[in-house]
């Protein structure tokens, strides 16, 4: 089932170093961008959004930048917990479904972030 084309919806690229983020309702031209952990964190925690669909990590090594990973999507899994947001999960290989279809501006983290909120737009990814 597809998502509700008018509620706000973060896509997000869960990562060690950087955070990407794109954020829109239904097909608007997106608002999205890159940052660290700490700063997406913070201005996450004062956003009003509908639901998120963020990127599912499945650990395979067991390295300080997984673990960091890790430590990131907790952190904005609680947040979602604490504000009630609903979350979405979507498969890496799932949002290269949608890479062809993102305007060439949106680059790196931002771009992975677009393909999922893209995902959950086109099949819906709450549970």
């Amino acid at each position: 089932m597809p998502a509700d084309r008018n509620r706000l919806v973060i896509g997000i690229d869960p990562g060690a170093e950087y955070v990407g983020w794109s954020m829109a309702r239904g097909h608007e031209t997106p608002v999205y961008d890159w940052n660290q952990p700490n700063d997406f964190l913070m201005d996450f925690e004062d956003t009003t959004v509908s639901r998120i669909a963020m990127e599912r990590f499945d650990m395979r090594q067991f390295t300080l930048e997984s673990m960091r990973t890790v430590e990131v999507i907790g952190a904005i899994k609680w947040i979602c917990k604490k504000k009630g947001i609903k979350i979405g999960f979507v498969n890496a290989s799932d949002k290269r479904k949608f890479i062809g279809d993102i305007h060439p501006s949106i680059t790196g983290h931002a771009r992975d972030a677009e393909a999922i909120r893209l995902y959950d737009l086109a099949y819906g990814t709450w549970r």
